[in-house]
């Protein structure tokens, strides 16, 4: 699917979009650019080949993906393609390999490209070098029915290929120093508006005995316009073994995570730490648990739940038999698939902006060996800061509200009194970068609450415009209001208006449901969004002092160590200086003179510090957390 002319090239060259859904006059369409990677400063390390080459089996299922976007270094060469937990919702297991129009840096392969029919080569990820030659000293055979298997779908939560797009897999033979190419490939579905969204299975026998050699390695690519994230292909669960048979090898001895955790909240994903209530938690939390073998596993569920130094929370569902997925789908029991959330706010928490630190675990009844031990557990992290947040923090396309004068506004609850200082937003990158023209300008606005839906307009912030921060892997832009709003505790709404009938991309997170929350007027009237999923813009409550650090902080590191727990230090050019620190709700905790080495933290309790450094009339401002172990 590409960008198409449907009304005409609009300034710039951004294009209005061929929707991947749309509703009204809500559309989705795909990024231009990655806004997670977008200009990282520093390249990536090649990863050291090591002198002995992998042996039997090679596997992935990329379930590290809520840890990183890179491909693991010691099974893959060459990343390419990105790792990510939120680009289709029904991999064999958590985490999938992406395949897009996107270079490692979240750019175009060709960001000043216009053509957007052509399909090219441009994603590659490469295995590490194989040993099929010997496996435990012994000769490996062609009678050892050695096969690679993989899942894949094409589009899902992204942009469907083409008929002329296409992913490949090709062989390497080292003897002869050569790949052999297509030795399987898939082109895209004829019909490109229709998202299949099932993971097929592909089983590659080997026949020949000419790649059973030492260093021997495969790798996928695809051909697609190499002008955004377009025409994308993901893959999971990446197997290569001996015994393999195409008929009776179809499942897997393996229970596992499918999806990353739901919301904890009922309002939002993400609270300001102030604005933490018992009542706005869910009674349960939605978990995603699969059973990849074909009879029935005796299997437990557990949760810990950890912020700072406070005694661990812990949860035990106990013990059940998962069916198959193949005949029940994921777990519907109750105490695994729902467990209760017993979390109850205290006055420390709610004085200091913390983490929650969710670790989710399965465990078998037997000792019985799992098949991706690695997917049986998995870490999720919900931040109480200084803002809302209904996304996740990861784009899987753009949002654009295609009308002039067109609205969007989150719905907010604040729970007491308290200040607005600005708003987060998600922009496409690269259509960021272009949107250039005086007439995209948008203006940040504050609402009342009149009958429950959008009234009249508190706060008016003047014209802004779309741009990128390119200085954090971060992928939101931070507004801050000229002029910070006091609100008495109730219900308003934050967002934006903007002024270009063809509408500014903003990203737009396809995996979290918020659009219960998300108000929009498109020239008829302000209603309920009817897109699922939830628009990446997150209002900024609280602290000025501790707010305005935060956004004007450097890149550089000078705090040591960071996290602390009983000292820091500082390594800074300004050496004279006076340094003042804050706590988290912006009152200031300490000041002094720089030159002395190290300042004590020991009785700070645990949480996100911000710092000023004064020497004459330059200043350097920065952040740090303490943790107590």
């Amino acid at each position: 699917m590409r960008y198409q002319n449907l009304l005409q090239m609009m300034r710039f060259s951004i294009l209005v979009l061929l929707p991947l859904h749309f509703w009204a006059q809500e559309f989705l369409v795909p990024l231009q650019g990655r806004p997670n990677t977008f200009l990282q400063k520093t390249h990536l390390e090649s990863r050291q080949q090591s002198q002995a080459t992998l042996a039997l089996p090679f596997k992935d299922d990329f379930s590290y993906a809520y840890k990183t976007d890179i491909p693991h270094l010691l099974l893959w060469n060459g990343p390419s393609v990105y790792v990510n937990h939120g680009m289709a919702k029904s991999a064999p297991s958590l985490g999938m390999l992406t395949f897009d129009g996107l270079n490692r840096w979240g750019l175009p392969y060709q960001p000043e490209g216009t053509n957007f029919s052509i399909s090219e080569p441009a994603d590659t990820l490469v295995s590490q070098p194989i040993n099929l030659k010997l496996y435990n000293g012994q000769p490996i055979l062609l009678s050892d029915s050695i096969a690679l298997s993989f899942y894949i779908i094409p589009g899902a939560l992204g942009d469907m290929p083409e008929i002329q797009d296409s992913i490949i897999l090709d062989f390497y033979n080292p003897q002869l120093k050569t790949w052999k190419n297509r030795i399987w490939f898939m082109k895209g579905p004829t019909v490109p508006q229709v998202n299949d969204s099932i993971f097929k299975r592909v089983f590659i026998p080997f026949n020949t005995a000419e790649f059973l050699q030492d260093s021997f390695q495969f790798r996928f690519r695809n051909k697609a316009t190499p002008l955004g994230a377009f025409d994308t292909w993901h893959i999971d669960y990446v197997y290569l073994d001996r015994f393999r048979n195409a008929k009776n090898d179809t499942v897997y001895n393996d229970i596992c995570f499918t999806r990353m955790p739901g919301p904890i909240f009922l309002t939002a994903r993400q609270l300001p730490f102030t604005h933490f209530k018992p009542d706005l938690l869910r009674n349960s939390q939605s978990v995603y648990i699969s059973n990849l073998n074909s009879t029935a596993v005796n299997m437990q569920y557990e949760r810990t739940l950890q912020f700072s130094a406070q005694p661990p929370i812990l949860y035990n569902g106990g013990y059940t038999n998962l069916l198959p997925f193949a005949s029940n789908g994921i777990s519907s029991y109750v105490p695994h698939a729902q467990p209760p959330l017993n979390l109850t706010p205290t006055a420390w928490m709610l004085s200091q902006s913390i983490s929650l630190n969710f670790l989710h675990r399965l465990r078998r009844g037997a000792a019985i060996n799992d098949f991706f031990s690695e997917n049986d557990s998995l870490q999720q992290q919900i931040q109480l800061l200084n803002y809302f947040a209904m996304d996740d923090g990861a784009a899987e396309c753009g949002y654009i509200n295609k009308s002039k004068s067109g609205k969007m506004a989150y719905k907010i609850e604040l729970q007491q009194s308290d200040t607005v200082q600005g708003l987060q937003l998600c922009f496409d990158p690269v259509a960021a970068l272009k949107l250039k023209s005086l007439s995209y300008r948008f203006n940040i606005k504050i609402w009342s609450d009149v009958n429950a839906k959008p009234g009249i307009v508190l706060y008016d912030n003047g014209a802004s415009y779309p741009r990128y921060a390119d200085s954090t892997r971060m992928p939101f832009t931070t507004y801050l209001l000229k002029t910070p709003v006091i609100l008495s505790k109730g219900s308003y709404y934050v967002g934006i208006e903007q002024y270009v009938a063809e509408g500014i991309p903003i990203g737009f997170d396809r995996n979290t449901d918020f659009s219960n929350r998300l108000w929009i007027d498109a020239g008829a009237g302000w209603q309920i969004s009817g897109l699922y999923g939830a628009l990446m813009m997150r209002p900024l409550i609280g602290s000025a002092v501790l707010l305005s650090l935060m956004q004007n902080q450097k890149s550089d590191r000078v705090v040591f160590p960071n996290p602390a727990h009983d000292q820091i230090s500082f390594k800074t050019q300004f050496c004279d200086g006076i340094i003042d620190i804050y706590n988290s709700i912006g009152q200031k905790v300490y000041t002094g003179n720089l030159n002395q080495n190290t300042i004590s933290v020991t009785n700070w309790p645990n949480g996100c510090y911000a710092y000023r450094i004064l020497q004459n009339k330059d200043f350097f401002t920065g952040t740090f957390i303490i943790s107590h172990p």
